[in-house]
């Protein structure tokens, strides 16, 4: 027997994961028009809004993460962990579409690969969650 995945556990109505899904779509589209639009506005009207260099250091500083690193470590590695464990699982959703929809390839040892990567991608944000949950210790400081 071949591993594989089955697609939509055999679930008849695919069709209404599909609309809520692009409804999905649709409210994060609307909230970051509205963002983008307040952000054009509050720009300066003699230059844009949106330059290279500040695109470049926005796209570093969410890859990396160095900012929230820079104040609590554990804080800014749960929250690294939580960030790049859904990077890992929207990957692994955008092959399943494509798997379903286009050319079928999970399969066999491929398959086996890829539960297994999915497997650790939904561990990690787990681990985030586990390592930002820490106890918090208080120091008592004694009476003179």
């Amino acid at each position: 027997m071949t591993p594989n995945r089955i697609m939509f556990w055999h679930i008849d109505h695919a069709g209404l994961f599909y609309l809520l899904a692009l409804l999905a779509a649709g409210i994060c589209l609307a909230g970051l028009t509205m963002h983008l639009t307040v952000w054009r506005k509050s720009a300066p009207k003699d230059r844009s809004c949106f330059s290279v260099r500040a695109v470049k250091q926005s796209l570093v500083e969410i890859i990396l993460g160095r900012r929230i690193l820079r104040g609590d470590i554990a804080a800014g590695a749960a929250h690294l962990f939580l960030f790049w464990g859904f990077v890992t699982l929207l990957a692994g959703t955008s092959l399943l579409a494509v798997h379903g929809h286009v050319y079928p390839f999970l399969t066999g040892n491929s398959y086996l690969l890829f539960a297994l990567s999915m497997e650790l991608g939904g561990g990690i944000p787990a681990g985030g969650d586990r390592l930002g949950a820490r106890p918090q210790v208080h120091s008592v400081r004694a009476k003179a």
